[in-house]
C-alpha cells in the first residue's frame, strides 16, 4: 500500500482553507494536548485521535467538522489526506475483499478437519461477515463444550493491516496443525473464531477506485446526508458517553442509536449465542498498544482480581511484542467500543491491539504490504497467549508457569520463543 509522508514533512506544508475539499475528505489535525483531559475533550467534538506526543496529538477529521470547532483550539493546523497519499502500484499481499471469500474457500475445503467458515451477519451494504472456526471437528455435533477465544479485525476501514494480522494468524494454525505439537494441542481442545473483516463496505469504499480515502466508518447513510458510523463507538455498554461524537459527519460519530448498526449487531449475536467466550482479541492500527478495559472512565476495573488479571496479561503481551500496555482511558476516554461491552456486559476479557507502526511518520493507516509477514510473526506469540488462557484466565496470575491442559495433562511452556 501508498506510504505516508513523513510526519516532519507534513509539519512544513501550509494549512489550507475551509473553502477547499470535499466536506467528507479527511484531514489531519494537529492540536496542542498535555493529558488525558485534554484529549477527551478533542475526541468528544468528534475528531479521530491516532497518535498522541508529549504536548499534542495528531488526527483525523472531515473538513467541515474542522471548521465548526477550530475556535475550540489555538494552535490546530490542518492538512488534506490527499496532499499526503500518492497512488502506488497494487500490494498485492493484501487482501481484497474478493480475495478475502476465496481464502474462506480455500481454507475450508482444504482443512475440513479443523476448519470451517460460517457467515455469522450481513453489513449495512448486504455484504457477508464471516467467522472462522478452527478447532479439532473428531468429536462431531460436540461445539461449546471446549473453551473459546474470539478475535476480530477491522472495525474502522482504512486499518488494513488489521486484517492481515488475523488472516496470517490463521495460515499459522493450519500451517502448525499436525506438525507443531504446541498449536496441535491448542486446536484439540479450544475453539478459536476469527472473524477477519468487521467492516467490508467501509474497506471496500476505501480502496476503491485505486485511491486510498482514510475512511474509517461503515457506509450507513445519516440523517443530514453524511456518511458513516464508527463501528468501535456503537457497542451498548456506555454508549453516548464522553468519548464518542453525536456529529453524524464525525470520524467518532456513535450512530443514532446503540447496536444501530448491523455490522455490529452481528457481533453481538455471535457472542450472544456462543457463551464459551472468555477472552476476545481486537485489532486495530496503529500505534502499537496493548489496550484494556475501561475506556469510558478513567477509574480501574473495580472487580481487583479481574483488573490484576488484566494488567499481567497485558504486561506479558507487550514483553513479546515491545507494545505499551495501558487501560484505554489512559490516552483519552472512549465509549460504545468493543472491549468495554464484553467485560462489562459478558464478563470477556478483551483486549485491542493498536499493531506497526508506532508513528504516524511510520506509514500510518498505509504500510507497505512487505510489513505483513513481520508483524503477523510478532503478533502470534500473544494470540498462542490468549488462546490457551482461554480455559481459565484467572491462570494468568497463577504461580504455575505451564499450561495444564487438564483434558490432556500436557505441561507446555507458555512462551516458546520460537514457532515456526
Amino acid at each position: 500500500m501508498k506510504r505516508l509522508i513523513p510526519m516532519l514533512l507534513i509539519l512544513s506544508l501550509p494549512s489550507f482553507s475551509f473553502a477547499n475539499g470535499n466536506s467528507e475528505e479527511s484531514y489531519f489535525v494537529k492540536i496542542p494536548a498535555k493529558n488525558a483531559v485534554e484529549r477527551t475533550k478533542i475526541a468528544s467534538y468528534g475528531i479521530a485521535i491516532e497518535e498522541i506526543l508529549s504536548d499534542y496529538i495528531f488526527g483525523t477529521a472531515p473538513l467541515d467538522l474542522i471548521e465548526a470547532v477550530k475556535d475550540k483550539f489555538p494552535g490546530m493546523d490542518f492538512y488534506p489526506v490527499s496532499s499526503v497519499l500518492d497512488f502506488p502500484k497494487e500490494d498485492e499481499r493484501y487482501h481484497n475483499f474478493e480475495e478475502i471469500l476465496q481464502f474462506y474457500s480455500t481454507i475450508s475445503q482444504n482443512n475440513p478437519q479443523i476448519i470451517k467458515v460460517v457467515e455469522i451477519g450481513r453489513s449495512l451494504e448486504d455484504r457477508p461477515i464471516h467467522a472462522i472456526l478452527i478447532t479439532d471437528f473428531a468429536n462431531e455435533g460436540e461445539e461449546e463444550k471446549e473453551p473459546a477465544i474470539l478475535f476480530l479485525g477491522t472495525h474502522h476501514a482504512r486499518e488494513h493491516l488489521s486484517t492481515e494480522v488475523p488472516i496470517y494468524l490463521t495460515e499459522k494454525l493450519i500451517e502448525g496443525y499436525g506438525t507443531n505439537q504446541r498449536i496441535t494441542d491448542l486446536i484439540n481442545h479450544r475453539e478459536i473464531w476469527i472473524i477477519p473483516l468487521v467492516n467490508p463496505d467501509g474497506t471496500i469504499f476505501d480502496t476503491d477506485g485505486g485511491r486510498y480515502k482514510s475512511w474509517r466508518k461503515n457506509r450507513s447513510q445519516n440523517y443530514d446526508g453524511s456518511s458513516g458510523v464508527d463501528l468501535n463507538r456503537n457497542y451498548g455498554y456506555m454508549w453516548g458517553k464522553e468519548g464518542s461524537s453525536g456529529n453524524p459527519r464525525s470520524e467518532t460519530y456513535r450512530g443514532p442509536a446503540a447496536w444501530s448498526e448491523p455490522e455490529v449487531v452481528s457481533i453481538r449475536e455471535f457472542v450472544l449465542n456462543h457463551t464459551n467466550i472468555s477472552i476476545l482479541l481486537t485489532y486495530h492500527t496503529y500505534s502499537e498498544l496493548i489496550l484494556y478495559p475501561w475506556g469510558y472512565t478513567y477509574d480501574p476495573i473495580a472487580d481487583q482480581r479481574a483488573q490484576a488479571v488484566f494488567v499481567e496479561m497485558a504486561n506479558k503481551m507487550a514483553a513479546m511484542t515491545n507494545y505499551t500496555p495501558m487501560p484505554g482511558s489512559d490516552l483519552y476516554l472512549v465509549s460504545g467500543e468493543t472491549c468495554d461491552w464484553a467485560w462489562g456486559e459478558r464478563g470477556i476479557f478483551g483486549f485491542t491491539f493498536e499493531l506497526y507502526p508506532i508513528r504516524w511518520g511510520r506509514e500510518g493507516f498505509y504500510p507497505g504490504d512487505e510489513i505483513i509477514p513481520t508483524v503477523g510473526a510478532l503478533n502470534l506469540e500473544p494470540a498462542l497467549y490468549l488462546i490457551d488462557l482461554a480455559d481459565d484466565p484467572y491462570r494468568a496470575i497463577s504461580k504455575n508457569i505451564f499450561d495444564p491442559l487438564a483434558k490432556s495433562g500436557l505441561e507446555i511452556p507458555l512462551n516458546v520463543e520460537s514457532i515456526f
